[in-house]
């Protein structure tokens, strides 16, 4: 699977999960993105640290940063 980002902009992703319910979620250097797969818009939230690694139970998105671990519902 491909995901244009509609921008000419280098980004190196340093982690990408999918979610059970086709919801893409990927991380580069400096935010974290969400992708529906259904209707493939790309929302970003801008995150404290460098993301490094995506993590996903069935209620909570954890992610780990260089400066600490934090989740998302």
């Amino acid at each position: 699977m491909s995901i244009n980002l509609n921008e000419h902009v280098h980004k190196f992703i340093t982690d990408i999960i999918e979610y059970p319910l086709r919801q893409m979620w990927f991380a580069d250097q400096q935010e974290l993105s969400y992708r529906d797969n259904m209707d493939k818009l790309i929302e970003a939230f801008p995150i404290s640290g460098t993301p490094t690694r995506l993590s996903v139970d069935t209620q909570m998105l954890y992610v780990a940063t260089d400066v600490g671990i934090f989740r998302k519902k």
